[in-house]
């Protein structure tokens, strides 16, 4: 799938575009048609695709703002603009201003644009054209636009896109998708977009982190300090990012939606009962939901335990019985389903291999408390070659307290009160009781009448007399020996 950026009839954003080597680029015959009626040649290099996007957006968007002559002017200069433009444009959109009608747009398309390469014309199609339409359109011509606003209010019709797509073989194009759901839902051959432009005009922050791609708006820009690290590595100036240097922002959007789009695999088609089309997903396609709209359609299939899981039987004796008897054991596997071709450490594992499921396992087993202890203790030195490392990149990057660092030292230290807490033996015991204001007490109840009795009755007096004796006989025997 191609990402035609958008914005390319702005000077300084199309430099951008050309200084980051970004293949695909879109411009906005509207925006030029303000600035420029001069021919594109020589305003992109050869090796970038160029989208020429006719603007109807706009016009459809501010409908009480044109009126139909307004569109048929426009309309010719557009068609003499792509005329002159063709041979450096890879791809033309028609101009679809609601104000010019269908029958006007349909006849536009038999007279100028049908005369155009085909593989460069792409028609729109929008919901109330009909889904006959759309068939007819995708069996006519090879690429086929259709916009991200119509999509938002005409969600069902995503498999229907999908299955013209397989049957007709022609070649989708998403007209202005900003979001991230329907990029993956349909089988785009090419979208275009404006979102990597979006840290300029409302300061969001667009960061590829190795798995996905995330959004930080302008009021959560502090979180982008946990990818420091992932910003140095990849290039970018750190420090720029944090005073919101717009140049450094867009750099890092235009680098962060160039790796989610090569990272970008597989679509998640919507299946259901209204029409033939809609059952022709296949089954690695297929995401059954349900909606207002009717009901959903399951495939029914036979059921296997996960393939991450196994079962271990044992053999335990029974002490009422000479015979042993296997009980099963869950276990986790060793092995990885992971497979290389979709792997995020593809461009870097030394057991890189096409095709082929991972090299590595990691065969470990947790079952007595010395493996229990063995794990604490590794992962308690993993974890602080973590510490270490972070600490000397820290220095390096010229001393400044990096949060990552701190945070890691703070989970360090939980681990370490974890670990010794599990070392410690303890034992302890609560008895809570309250003895009733009549009957045997607790004591009697636990160990009989004669105890508790026992340990009612005071300690008996002694005679002073017998007392005195006692006294002055041991200091007697303490003074001969003092003597000997």
């Amino acid at each position: 799938m191609k990402l035609y950026y958008g914005g390319a009839e702005i000077p300084a954003w199309r430099e951008m575009l050309r200084d980051c080597k970004i293949p695909n680029v879109s411009l906005s015959y509207v925006g030029l048609h303000r600035r420029t009626n001069s021919s594109l040649k020589g305003y992109f290099p050869d090796w970038q695709n160029v989208f020429l996007d006719s603007g109807g957006y706009t016009y459809n968007k501010h409908q009480e703002k044109y009126e139909f002559e307004d569109a048929i002017e426009f309309a010719a200069q557009y068609v003499e603009f792509v005329k002159a433009n063709i041979d450096y444009v890879s791809l033309v959109s028609e101009f679809d201003a609601i104000q010019l009608g269908k029958d006007f747009i349909e006849n536009f398309r038999e007279d100028f644009y049908n005369s155009l390469p085909p593989e460069k014309f792409m028609p729109i199609w929008h919901p109330g054209d009909g889904r006959e339409e759309l068939e007819r359109l995708c069996s006519t011509y090879q690429v086929v636009g259709i916009s991200q606003s119509d999509i938002h209010g005409d969600t069902e019709n995503i498999p229907l896109f999908n299955s013209y797509e397989r049957r007709y073989s022609t070649k989708l194009h998403g007209v202005g998708i900003t979001s991230k759901r329907i990029i993956e839902a349909v089988r785009w051959d090419s979208v275009s977009s404006t979102s990597w432009l979006s840290p300029s005009i409302y300061g969001d922050t667009f960061v590829w982190t190795g798995r996905e791609l995330k959004r930080y708006p302008k009021t959560y820009k502090d979180r982008r300090r946990t990818h420091r690290s992932l910003f140095i590595e990849n290039g970018f100036d750190y420090e720029k990012i944090e005073n919101d240097d717009s140049k450094e922002l867009l750099r890092l959007s235009l680098w962060s939606w160039e790796q989610y789009i090569n990272n970008t695999s597989g679509v998640t088609t919507l299946v259901r009962n209204e029409s033939d089309d809609f059952a022709e997903s296949s089954e690695e396609q297929v995401d059954t939901q349900a909606n207002s709209r009717g009901t959903v359609s399951l495939v029914s299939r036979a059921n296997q335990a996960l393939p991450i899981m196994s079962t271990l039987w044992k053999e335990e004796k029974n002490f009422d019985d000479e015979e042993s008897t296997s009980t099963p054991h869950l276990i986790i596997r060793s092995e990885s389903m992971r497979v290389c071709d979709n792997c995020f450490l593809r461009d870097k594992c030394p057991g890189f291999q096409p095709k082929s499921t991972c090299l590595y396992n990691i065969p470990i087993e947790i079952r007595t408390k010395d493996q229990l202890r063995s794990l604490h203790d590794a992962l308690l030195e993993m974890q602080t070659h973590r510490v270490l490392f972070m600490k000397m990149a820290e220095d390096l990057s010229g001393g400044y307290a990096d949060p990552n660092l701190s945070s890691e030292i703070d989970r360090l230290n939980r681990m370490i009160k974890t670990k010794i807490e599990g070392d410690k033996s303890t034992f302890s015991m609560t008895m809570t009781a309250s003895e009733a204001a009549a009957g045997p007490g607790i004591f009697d109840r636990m160990f009989g009448a004669d105890a508790g009795n026992k340990l009612r009755e005071l300690e008996k007096p002694i005679d002073a007399d017998t007392y005195l004796a006692e006294v002055i006989e041991d200091v007697d025997e303490l003074v001969g020996k003092e003597r000997n």
